[in-house]
């Protein structure tokens, strides 16, 4: 089972790196990523083996927690899904996931 962020359009925003096993277990994921969001080690890139720019964040280094949802063909559109999704774990309740 995996979390998703869904964007106020309805677009998927962002995605968890990993399956959990509980609904429950995705609700922790979520609600640390929002306690820590000030720790968050973004990581943006080239994808490997389709076109575009994907950005994923971990909490330590090497172990990503989230992903973006897709890749985008622009590195500006990449930098702003990461601005938007940060700016979503900051301003969404918990009972909104």
């Amino acid at each position: 089972m995996r979390w998703r962020l869904i964007a106020p359009n309805g677009r998927v925003l962002a995605r968890s790196a990993r399956g959990h096993v509980t609904a429950g277990a995705c609700r922790i994921e979520l609600d640390r990523l929002r306690r820590r969001v000030a720790d968050l080690v973004p990581v943006i890139g080239r994808a490997t083996g389709a076109p575009g720019w994907f950005w994923s964040v971990a909490l330590e280094p090497s172990a990503p927690v989230a992903l973006s949802a897709r890749t985008y063909e622009r590195l500006e559109s990449c930098q702003v899904s990461y601005e938007r999704f940060v700016r979503l774990l900051t301003v969404t309740e918990p009972h909104d996931w």
